[in-house]
C-alpha cells in the first residue's frame, strides 16, 4: 500500500508540474476590437434586435470582436478556444462580411438559416457556459427571417 501511495503521490506531482508547464504555451487572442468597413453592419440594415442576438450568440467566435472571459488565459482551456475561434472566422466573420464576394454571401446567409434551423449553432460547448447565447425559439426565428430578407436583397443583385 506504501508503494501504491508513493506512485499516487507521483503521478500527482507530475501532473501538477504538466499543467504549470503548459501555461508557457502563448496565447493568442483574435480580437481588433472594431468592426471595421466591412462590417455586415456597414454593408447592410441590420436591426438593433437582430444586432443584439447576433452579439450575445454569434459574435464571440465570428467576429474581430471576441469577448475574452477570464478562463481563456489557462492551458489547455486557451487552446480549446482559440481553435474554435480560428475555425469560426474561417468559417464566416461578421467583421469582414463585405469583403465576400456576393455569391459567398448569399450562400452563407443559407448556411446561417440551416445551421439555426437544425441547432448546431451556436456550439452546444459555447452555450454550456454561455448561457446567455442559448437562443429562443424567436431569437431563431428572428436570425432566420432576417437572413432571408437579407438573401432577398442580395438575390435581386445577383
Amino acid at each position: 500500500m506504501n508503494t501504491l501511495r508513493r506512485l499516487v503521490l507521483v503521478i500527482g506531482i507530475f501532473l501538477l508540474f504538466a499543467m504549470l508547464l503548459i501555461q508557457l504555451i502563448p496565447r493568442e487572442k483574435r480580437n481588433t476590437g472594431s468592426a471595421g468597413t466591412n462590417a455586415i453592419t456597414h454593408i447592410y440594415t441590420v436591426p438593433q434586435p437582430v444586432n443584439a442576438v447576433l452579439k450575445k450568440a454569434c459574435f464571440d467566435c465570428h467576429s474581430n470582436r471576441t469577448e475574452y472571459p477570464w478562463y481563456s488565459n489557462i492551458q489547455p482551456f486557451a487552446r480549446f478556444m482559440e481553435n474554435h475561434i480560428i475555425h469560426g472566422k474561417e468559417e464566416l466573420n461578421f467583421d469582414e462580411f463585405g469583403s465576400y464576394p456576393i455569391k459567398k454571401r448569399y450562400n452563407k446567409l443559407r448556411s446561417i438559416e440551416s445551421q439555426l434551423k437544425d441547432r448546431t449553432m451556436p456550439l452546444k460547448t459555447y452555450t454550456l457556459i454561455h448561457r446567455d447565447a442559448r437562443l429562443t425559439k424567436e431569437e431563431v426565428a428572428l436570425l432566420i427571417n432576417w437572413s432571408k430578407e437579407l438573401r432577398n436583397k442580395i438575390d435581386a443583385k445577383l
